[in-house]
């Protein structure tokens, strides 16, 4: 209790702390001047998945000769499993581990996590599974330092978000994924599945929307508008960003499901240091056929005393028409950086900036962050490209996806979906593979999976593909290389490295022996050309003397 209000506390992590409280006393609270913000907890987007991979990423190549990740401990960490237990010993392995963090395991019915752990069971089928439900972002990272605990080999998510910091690497997700790799674990992330649905760009001084004959920006009335000239213009002459396809704007029907979020570069040093002076607000508008008309859904918290640069609209359409966002300016020194964030929502395509669109976790520097790519190849049009954003406090900018993996299968569990939630798994069971090949050496796992990927884009690592669509084999050419003059090694990828003897001396014991060489841990034995892979004995004057 404090100040006269009873809480509970959930979880406690630096500055921030999670209790759960009548929604009366919030407001009591807040008055305390101790209190530097209150917000309702973050809680992570689920991608929708659809993923279609074994063959595509040359899995099935490596079930033949019995690499199947045996021994290998992946946990999956997102917001359900509900159903997993009717799919064990089938689509999922005969047994799993489970623990839920501030929620149940089945996460009140969501089966997001049950259909991402079928993919990871599908490419790596003999790998041990640890599945982790979690509720809000405190309650991730608290999984995370469980999991660490328990020493499971890879973490693979299909959730993220773009609030917990400014998508630079710097963000709380982030921070937490790059902790458990110092820890000895490899982190793969879903990029997002904002690549048509984002925007970004400065602030752009304009007036509140007008109305033109179309749906191209202006047109309001029904709710007070900030003075002039306090709206953002998207472009020279749209103030309001729709949703649609192409030029078009879409058609909604009453009661669709809406998630967008806008942030803007006011981010302190740490995104907890709840520096935010700016003030921006967020609002849906629905276009009448004449001109953009507010309603009376508004993303309006008051940045002015500290708290997070951002505003988020979860809602559904109030009724049916065509709808968009519009960006006012309440209060700021400077015009700022602005991202907007659809989520499951296209904008239009005048709208669209599918660069910096990827989030956290993903945007971590040492985490693995995966795009999706159709079965042909082609990078969707939903998955999220880097870079990252800017860090402003070091001046780093991270290149982002890693890899990218395949999307268009199905599952038990959703039938056919597509998302970059279906890349990640898939992604995460290829490295289980070649976490088994490379007798549990990440760095080599890693290093084999950059050599094998499938360069689709510009040559190199990239900002929409990485270094290309995840691929496996038995080996590499790299990965075979012994670096030994007397050998000569080759990679045959449906069997795994060979070797073979070459030139003058004798190998043994994996190092090369000149002739007459003697045995380092037995005096008694040289190198004899008439048997160049095995310690000959000789006489060695009295000392070998029988």
């Amino acid at each position: 209790q404090w100040r006269g209000v009873s809480f509970t506390v959930e979880r406690q992590r630096d500055v921030r702390v999670q209790a759960r409280m009548a929604w009366q006393d919030v407001v009591t609270l807040a008055g305390d001047p101790r209190v530097d913000h209150i917000a309702l907890p973050i809680r992570p987007k689920l991608f929708e998945v659809i993923s279609k991979g074994v063959k595509n990423m040359e899995a099935d190549t490596l079930h033949d000769i019995g690499v199947k990740g045996k021994g290998i401990i992946v946990a999956l960490v997102d917001g359900g499993f509900s159903g997993y237990e009717k799919l064990l010993g089938t689509e999922l392995p005969d047994e799993v581990i489970a623990r839920g963090f501030g929620i149940g395991i089945e996460g009140g019915g969501e089966v997001h996590g049950t259909a991402v752990a079928e993919l990871v069971h599908d490419v790596a089928p003999e790998a041990t599974l640890v599945l982790v439900s979690y509720g809000t972002v405190l309650d991730f990272e608290a999984a995370l330092d469980w999991l660490v605990v328990n020493a499971v080999d890879i973490i693979s998510t299909s959730t993220g978000s773009a609030m917990t910091g400014p998508c630079d690497g710097r963000d709380t997700m982030a921070v937490a994924a790059n902790a458990a790799v110092d820890a000895g674990v490899t982190f793969f992330a879903s990029a997002g599945n904002y690549g048509d649905g984002h925007y970004v760009g400065v602030f752009n001084p304009g007036s509140p929307p007008v109305a033109p004959s179309a749906p191209e920006g202006g047109g309001a009335v029904g709710v007070e508008a900030p003075a002039e000239p306090f709206f953002h213009r998207f472009t020279p002459t749209r103030n309001v960003a729709f949703f649609g396809m192409g030029n078009q704007c879409f058609g909604l029907r009453q009661g669709m499901p809406l998630s967008v979020v806008l942030t803007w570069n006011d981010w302190g040093a740490s995104p907890n240091d709840l520096e935010a002076r700016a003030d921006y607000d967020l609002y849906l508008m629905r276009y009448d056929g004449e001109r953009w008309q507010y309603t009376d859904v508004v993303a309006d918290y008051k940045q002015l005393m500290g708290g997070y640069p951002w505003e988020a609209i979860q809602g559904v359409t109030p009724e049916d028409g065509c709808y968009g966002l519009a960006v006012s300016q309440f209060n700021a020194s400077e015009n700022h950086r602005l991202h907007v964030y659809a989520y499951n929502m296209n904008l239009a395509l005048p709208f669209v900036v599918p660069q910096y669109s990827v989030i956290a976790p993903c945007v971590g520097e040492k985490v693995q962050c995966i795009g999706a790519t159709s079965t042909y190849d082609s990078l969707t049009s939903y998955s999220s490209q880097g870079p990252a954003n800017l860090n402003e406090v070091t001046g780093e900018q991270l290149t982002k996806p890693d890899f990218t993996g395949p999307a268009g299968t199905k599952t038990k569990t959703y039938g056919s979906f597509s998302g970059t939630s279906a890349a990640a798994p898939h992604v995460a069971g290829a490295f289980a593979l070649m976490l088994e090949v490379a007798g549990r050496d990440h760095e080599a796992a890693l290093a084999m999976m950059r050599e094998l990927a499938k360069d689709l884009g510009e040559t190199g690592l990239d900002n929409a593909y990485g270094w290309g669509r995840a691929e496996v084999a038995a080996c590499t050419n790299t990965f075979c290389d012994d670096h030994l003059a007397c050998t000569e090694t080759s990679c045959d990828p449906l069997v795994g490295c060979a070797t073979k003897r070459v030139g003058e001396g004798c190998w043994i014991d994996d190092a090369c022996y000149p002739e007459g060489a003697v045995n380092p841990l037995n005096e008694c034995e040289r190198c004899d050309m008439g048997a160049p892979n095995f310690w000959t004995a000789w006489a060695n004057d009295l000392a070998c003397d029988d």
